[in-house]
């Protein structure tokens, strides 16, 4: 085999790696994971949620924390995943829905609420 075939497989090789590990687990390496409004709980509560990834057999993912910013009636929102392990080679991976419930210091009714975790922040609600 040729040299330039050996470096041209190599090459394939790591950037398919690099794709898998990092689109793997939803979130890459800070967790963040893109949500949408699921549900009105309250004047002040919502539930938010998120699909990700999951492994049969690991433990299930959930959402450790919600970082909030805030600008005026604008609040903007990351929901940050728990530390995730490294997915087995062998894994028969499914699609998971994660939810976190949420409380406001104001009535949804007041406020926009954004998804930080796109660039630019989406807006969720109201919808």
């Amino acid at each position: 085999m040729s040299r330039q075939r050996i470096v041209l497989l190599v090459g394939v090789f790591v950037t398919s790696s690099v794709c898998f590990l990092g689109c793997a687990g939803g979130g890459g390496d800070s967790g963040a994971v893109r949500w949408s409004f699921f549900e009105q709980l309250g004047p002040r509560k919502a539930r938010l949620a998120s699909e990700v990834d999951y492994c049969v057999g690991e433990p299930k993912p959930y959402i450790a924390r919600v970082e909030r910013r805030h600008s005026d009636n604008q609040v903007f929102l990351t929901l940050i995943l728990d530390e995730q392990p490294l997915e087995p080679e062998e894994c028969r991976g499914m699609i998971l829905a994660v939810y976190k419930n949420v409380i406001f210091q104001q009535d949804l009714a007041q406020l926009e609420l954004y998804d930080a975790s796109t660039d630019p922040p989406e807006r969720k609600w109201p919808g």
